[in-house]
């Protein structure tokens, strides 16, 4: 635990290789100790060691198959590799196991319906940021992209323009210091 907490204050510091060799100092007093081994691969994953970073992900998901930010880490590695049915099922499993912390629930549907948006299904991507929205009605990110999707691709008449400018206003609400949400409630 020493040694983890080592780990932890090298990796928020931003000197990953040193949160590294603490981790692994760690692991070698106790291989299953399942904080460590998760630190480690967020330390190799903000360095870039996408491969390593995976593995150790696994490697948390051997010791505890319900590790959400685990399984969520992993879909983020999968949607930026390019498979997004991947990452759209781990945040989904994530999502899921989350369902008792609604804050992280919300994070993992948020990001299922940018996975969904990046694919151009623009329904899908409407339904994960309502479910968002269900979890955590204060996420300005899911706010603004629901309202700009209905500013946008799934545009329908009036209608969907006030639900946009709705969905925009409580965005800016939220968080006044976004920029692009006064945007697009300027364009309704």
């Amino acid at each position: 635990a020493k040694l983890t907490g080592l780990g932890n204050e090298a990796l928020v510091e931003g000197r990953f290789e040193i949160a590294i060799a603490h981790y692994r100092r760690a692991l070698e007093r106790d291989p299953h100790y399942s904080f460590a081994l998760f630190n480690l691969a967020v330390a190799h994953q903000q360095l870039g060691q996408f491969a390593e970073a995976r593995s150790r992900y696994e490697q948390v998901l051997g010791i505890d198959p319900t590790h959400s930010q685990a399984i969520a880490n992993l879909a983020w590695l999968d949607f930026r590799s390019g498979d997004d049915d991947s990452a759209v099922r781990r945040f989904s499993d994530a999502a899921r196991l989350s369902a008792a912390r609604p804050t992280e629930a919300a994070d993992h549907w948020f990001n299922i319906g940018a996975v969904r948006s990046h694919l151009g299904q623009f329904i899908e991507a409407r339904r994960a940021y309502e479910q968002c929205l269900v979890c955590e009605p204060r996420h300005a990110g899911a706010r603004y992209n629901l309202g700009t999707l209905l500013l946008g691709p799934l545009y329908s008449g009036p209608a969907s323009l006030g639900l946009a400018r709705e969905h925009l206003e409580q965005a800016v609400q939220i968080d006044a210091k976004r920029t692009e949400a006064w945007l697009n409630l300027a364009l309704c």
